[in-house]
């Protein structure tokens, strides 16, 4: 019987990586919890050339407190939005090309964000609801730290609101259900 030792070294690779992850993350998500460190936890806007959706989602953030905010621009031209980045307060990571919306999960300089550490992402134009507590990151902390089995947790489209009238109001609320 001939033996793959590159294949077993490589799924043994996996699992530590994956075992640490798992270990690491849950310890760090109990670090922050106890400490109550949760308006410095890291927070990643994903932006390409929108000025006015980006200023709200930092304004909003920080109206809430949340000091930790990085703008991952993706090779925006937009002169009036390079301009602002130089006095918004945010640490802004300028990209070489446009990524795409996936630049996060796409580009190796978020690697070790991405498998090692808790982090909020998104996007400019997804605003919370008036409704929505300041303390958002401590829920989902708690919450994945609960469930240490979920890889991800995150608000959810409202959805409540879509008029009868809308001939596609089913699919939506299949789709985003």
């Amino acid at each position: 019987m001939k033996f793959n030792l590159k294949a077993v070294y490589r799924q043994l690779g996996v699992f530590i990586k994956g075992l640490f992850r798992n270990c690491f993350k849950k310890s760090f998500c109990k670090r922050i919890i106890s400490k109550g460190n949760f308006y410095d936890f890291p927070i990643y806007i994903i932006s390409y050339n929108q000025l006015d959706y980006l200023k709200n989602t930092i304004s909003w953030l920080r109206s809430y407190g949340y000091k930790n905010i990085t703008v991952i621009d993706n090779h925006s031209n937009y002169e009036p939005l390079l301009s602002y980045y130089s006095n918004c307060g945010c640490k802004v990571i300028k990209m070489k090309k446009n990524y795409g919306h996936k630049v996060f999960y796409r580009h190796p300089k978020f690697w070790f964000v991405r498998n090692f550490k808790f982090y909020c992402l998104t996007d400019p134009d997804l605003m919370p609801v008036p409704e929505c507590p300041s303390d958002f990151i401590e829920l989902f902390l708690m919450i994945m730290n609960d469930y240490s089995e979920m890889s991800k947790i995150g608000f959810s489209l409202k959805i409540d609101d879509i008029p009868d009238e809308y001939d596609k109001k089913d699919e939506v609320i299949s789709w985003e259900s």
